[in-house]
């Protein structure tokens, strides 16, 4: 019996598929059981938990007005940052510090106290106010070296060093603070290790750790860290509702089966979303961001691993069709994602002709092909309200989403490159 036109044609195309050599990046399997996570249960989704933390949100607010001490002031906002709880307090928190830096006499209460200063210095920062390096001038000597009759114990020292992680590139006083820091507490006989500085670590996941710590010193307000640890149960809650529904959906789609060459790395993906935005009322833009991580890798592999260079042509080709000029913020993110597997593509390309790209080349594409504008696209369209005022804040903050995007684009490659070193 012969067969058909279309039949031939397709029987081809499958023996066409099933002749490519296809590679195998050896990927870990997944750790988690889906079954177990989808059994987690918790009590603090209850509507009476809610109301509760509107009754101790008023009575934190109170204490902004109680507190007239600078430095007390201060750690109040530390404590509460730290707690994750700025979200609750930004008018409280924007007013004490506006206060603050409108205040002629506010250097009175840092002279010759580092600690105090370099709280200061780094709240102000952390919340976006202008402040100088120059507020440490007074702690060094004429060569400008931190003086070494500053031997404090640990707590103004650590203070200073967790400061100045915030200096931008040019300001070399805070480069020396470090130094001073750094040498200081590791002489120090209680020998400090700083794991990884507030200001370079993921906010949410260090949460529990400040809770317990404060929990001991027993110097917190009893309402603050009421309020602290009813929010991270609360908000451990709705993570564990809405990872059970993203694992569902996952398990719905059913691509494991079929793209056996793909990460399962739904669970990841959310913890990565968490540590992006924790607070709250943004739980649609974790589920998104979710999402678009889950697709961004399986996309990822197709042109990495698995996809022959005539498929990705195609594959490439097709999603260009698809995606129109940037008239609306729907088709931004069409474009975005047709850029990125351009980008990737270029990437394929590369491997199968056996290019060695210069360095120049290969991060002129390689910051679109790390997915950080994609991404940086969906946070922002997820917080913003104003879709007009996103779009301009998108645009006139190009340089902060290529810059941001060569850094994950070069920490993945040495993540990579380490796996590679292992293996030979």
């Amino acid at each position: 019996m012969e067969k058909s036109g279309d039949q031939q044609q397709s029987l081809n195309g499958q023996m066409k598929i099933e002749s490519v050599e296809r590679r195998n990046a050896n990927y870990k399997p997944n750790i988690w059981n889906y079954g177990l996570l989808q059994s987690l249960t918790n009590k603090y989704d209850d509507e009476k938990y809610s109301r509760q933390v509107e009754t101790l949100k008023r009575e934190v607010s109170c204490i902004f007005d109680e507190v007239n001490d600078p430095v007390a002031k201060l750690e109040l906002i530390d404590c509460i940052s730290k707690l994750a709880l700025s979200h609750y307090f930004e008018k409280d928190i924007y007013e004490t510090l506006t206060t603050m830096v409108n205040t002629n006499n506010i250097g009175s209460f840092m002279e010759e106290n580092l600690y105090a200063t370099a709280l200061y210095f780094r709240i102000l920062r952390q919340y976006g106010y202008e402040i100088s390096q120059d507020v440490f001038h007074c702690f060094t000597d004429d060569v400008g070296e931190f003086k070494t009759s500053l031997h404090l114990d640990a707590k103004p020292i650590l203070q200073l060093l967790e400061a100045s992680y915030l200096g931008t590139e040019s300001e070399c006083l805070l480069d020396t603070a470090q130094v001073f820091a750094t040498e200081n507490l590791s002489a120090n006989h209680e020998i400090f290790s700083l794991d990884c500085p507030l200001h370079l670590s993921v906010g949410w996941f260090n949460v529990k750790k400040h809770i317990h710590v404060l929990e001991k010193e027993n110097k917190t307000r009893s309402m603050l860290l009421q309020l602290g640890r009813l929010n991270f149960n609360m908000a451990q809650a709705q993570q564990q509702k809405v990872l059970k529904e993203i694992l569902r959906w996952w398990r719905d789609l059913d691509l494991l089966e079929t793209l056996i060459f793909t990460r399962d790395r739904a669970v990841e993906s959310f913890l990565w979303a968490v540590g992006i935005v924790s607070e709250p009322q943004h739980e649609s833009l974790r589920k998104w961001l979710t999402i678009v991580l889950v697709f961004i890798m399986i996309i990822d592999g197709v042109y990495d691993i698995y996809g022959s260079i005539e498929e990705l042509e195609c594959f490439t080709r097709d999603v260009n069709r698809n995606s129109a000029a940037a008239r609306s913020h729907k088709e931004m993110i069409l474009c975005t994602w047709a850029d990125f597997c351009q980008a990737l593509h270029v990437e394929a390309k590369w491997y199968h002709t056996g290019h060695t790209p210069r360095l120049w080349e290969y991060l002129d594409n390689g910051w679109i092909s790390s997915s950080g504008p994609l991404l940086s696209l969906v946070v922002l369209f997820g917080v913003g309200e104003d879709i007009t005022k996103t779009i301009e804040i998108l645009e006139n903050n190009q340089e902060i989403i290529y810059h941001s995007s060569l850094i994950i684009r070069l920490c993945n490659d040495q993540a990579t490159s380490a796996v590679i070193i292992l293996s030979t």
